[in-house]
């Protein structure tokens, strides 16, 4: 490090130091001597990279505090273009201009100013890079851990609190993405273009060659050289054709709302956030602006335990046995998520969604482990929101929304179980084997199989895989896979197919590390890192685990429900628990389950219809079975 580098570099340190102890300032002539110190620091540090980078995000900082102090709309322009060229020295990589933005971020919360929005934003869009920059998976995985849940949440506060809720989403929607897609797939969109094949991999290797070059280019003032220009120029070029991959379109973008906004197009679609600066939920309709809904009577604080409550509650309860005590507590636990989250939402919603009608949560943080979905004024006697509404939830926006793409016109049809069903209710009437003709649209698209997924163990009976075949019609192919047939290579392959699952087996799951969720086999352990890979086609899954072994972690910023990585992951519906079930309590759910699968829906059933038919099954059992074993199941995707 030559003299000059030295000097800047200690003049530097000293000007964070004297600011530091100056603070609160009341008086601008007090940031004069930071000032002089920092100008000294750019002139000897003028071709020291990283230097300058942290020179420009203090001198932006320093501009920011004079601002509030004088409110003088050129030191807000002085600040904000500082913390621009602070990003513009960051040499191609982005850990130091996430730092520098994170900076930002914390002096716009610190004093309240709405510029807080841009930082967050100019933030998450930096951590996207950054997670892309990243090869190993267990870095990534340790950045969105730290980063990723947290930002995103506080995000989607400021917006909301500043007046912006559609950005809220967006930032909120941008950073739960980075995270989900680390923890369950355990990929970036880099991982999947090399999957697109050739052409895929050379995008790749070009974009990986360019932005290496852009690092290694030394930058000796704030105007880029001409060999900069034309490595941004190329790479430019490149992601534009990687944007022209399919599934790339939003390589590198961040989210926009009126494309998340079709997600609701079946019915609303309402996001709770928890953030350390405010509770609120967005509704978001199928036109117009969301609406935003705050949640007052609750904080960050009072959500953790909450959530705490009902794992303690669920944890404790007695599996077919009613504790009187016990389902007290669970009472007041769900009247007081009523009152204080749930009701202020159905206010907004009753003028205009229909009784009966469909909708969709969107939990995050610490909202993913409560049950919202069986909120209830038990203390006033009205209707559970179940008796109202038909709640689904989805593990992100994008989730369901490429859940819907997926289901275009040409596959949107009623094949799961469709045409044995109606095989087999005509049969029931006419006592006739009655085979109708095939229709052009059966040719193109044959009845799905009903895959069902049992023990490794050989000789283990399994009641439900038998009740199951009892209750499907004969038309409907159904394929077992239990005992030594229970490899990994055979469910995976089974997964492959655009088929109903059901699983049985043994399942351990991580919520902290959902990818190391482990499902037994005969040979070993099939992880969902493993079902990932193969890209699943499900249509619908039931997730009816004989045992649902749940790993004790830590305190987790957001917890991901099995049911929900399923989603993630591609399987379009799913019903699951949110945590462990007794199984003969499972017993009875599958069984009116499938019950109403052939004698409530006509014949004709499509995994969009799986939501209601749990709805229906779920309360069919109120009378027989505990709340806390009842309130565990859930829908989750279309």
């Amino acid at each position: 490090m030559s003299r000059e580098t030295e000097r800047a570099a200690s003049e530097l340190l000293y000007s964070r130091i004297l600011r530091a102890r100056l603070l609160p300032f009341s008086d601008t002539k007090d940031l004069e001597p930071i000032f002089e110190l920092l100008r000294s620091a750019k002139e000897f540090g003028a071709t020291d990279h990283s230097l300058l980078l942290d020179i420009y995000a203090e001198l932006s900082t320093l501009h920011f505090l004079k601002y509030l102090l004088t409110q003088q709309p050129s030191e807000l322009t002085e600040a904000l273009g500082h913390h621009e060229l602070s990003l513009a020295f960051s040499r191609g990589t982005s850990i130091p201009a996430f730092h520098a933005s994170m900076q930002w971020v914390t002096d716009a919360e610190l004093h309240g100013h709405s510029s807080g929005v841009e930082a967050y934003r100019t933030a998450m869009r930096l951590l996207d890079r950054l997670i892309l920059e990243m090869r190993s998976p267990e870095l990534r995985q340790c950045m969105v851990t730290r980063n990723g849940i947290v930002l995103a949440i506080d995000a989607g506060s400021c917006g909301i609190r500043f007046g912006q809720a559609d950005e809220g989403v967006e930032m909120l929607e941008q950073g739960r993405e980075l995270t989900w897609t680390q923890m369950v797939r355990v990929m970036t969109a880099l991982d999947d273009l090399r999957a697109t094949g050739e052409q895929g991999v050379a995008l790749f290797n070009e974009f990986e060659r360019l932005s290496a070059k852009l690092k290694s280019i030394p930058r000796i003032s704030s105007v880029m050289s001409k060999s900069c220009k034309l490595l941004h120029k190329e790479r430019e070029s490149v992601i534009d054709q990687i944007r022209r991959k399919e599934g790339l379109k939003g390589f590198l973008l961040p989210p926009l709302f009126n494309h998340l906004q079709k997600v609701a197009s079946d019915g609303p679609v309402i996001i709770v956030n928890a953030s350390q600066y405010s509770c609120d939920a967005v509704i978001i309709w199928q036109t117009g602006q969301p609406a935003h809904v705050p949640l007052p009577d609750i904080s960050l604080r009072d959500v953790s335990l909450m959530a705490s409550k009902f794992a303690a509650l669920a944890k404790a309860s007695a599996p077919l046995r009613y504790d009187v005590a016990r389902e007290k507590q669970l009472k007041e636990a769900l009247s007081d998520l009523w009152d204080q989250v749930v009701y202020p939402i159905i206010k907004r919603l009753i003028p205009c969604t229909p009784r009966g009608a469909r909708l969709w949560w969107c939990p995050t943080g610490k909202f993913t482990s409560i049950p919202l979905h069986a909120a209830c004024p038990y203390r006033t006697g009205e209707p559970a929101l179940s008796h109202v509404y038909v709640s689904s939830y989805t593990s992100t926006l994008s989730a369901l929304a490429r859940s819907r793409a997926i289901s275009t016109p040409s596959s949107l049809h009623r094949t799961s179980l469709t045409s044995g069903l109606t095989v087999f209710l005509k049969n029931r009437k006419s006592k006739q084997l009655l085979t109708p003709p095939p229709s052009p649209l059966s040719l193109r698209n044959p009845p799905a199989a009903l895959i069902a997924v049992g023990n490794p163990v050989s000789g283990e009976k399994n009641d439900q895989l038998d009740f199951i075949k009892m209750r499907i019609p004969p038309g409907v192919p159904f394929k077992r896979i239990e005992g030594e047939d229970m490899s990994v290579v055979t469910v995976t392959n089974a997964l492959r197919e655009t088929a109903w699952v059901h699983f049985t087996c043994p399942v351990v799951h991580n919520p902290a590390r959902p990818f190391r969720t482990e499902f037994k086999t005969q040979d070993g352990n099939l992880t969902l890192y493993d079902i990932a890979r193969i890209g699943p086609k499900v249509d619908f899954a039931f997730v009816s685990t004989c045992q649902n072994a749940k790993v004790d972690v830590g305190p987790v910023e957001e917890p991901m429900p099995l049911p929900s990585c399923l989603q993630y992951m591609g399987f379009k519906s799913v019903v699951g628990t949110i945590w462990p079930v007794d199984e003969e309590v499972t017993r009875r759910v599958v069984s009116v389950f499938y019950e109403n699968v052939v004698s409530r829906t006509g014949g004709s059933l499509h995994h969009t219809d799986t939501a209601k038919v749990l709805n229906q099954a779920l309360r069919a059992i109120e009378e027989t079975v505990p709340l806390s074993q009842r309130i565990a199941f859930v829908h989750v995707g279309m």
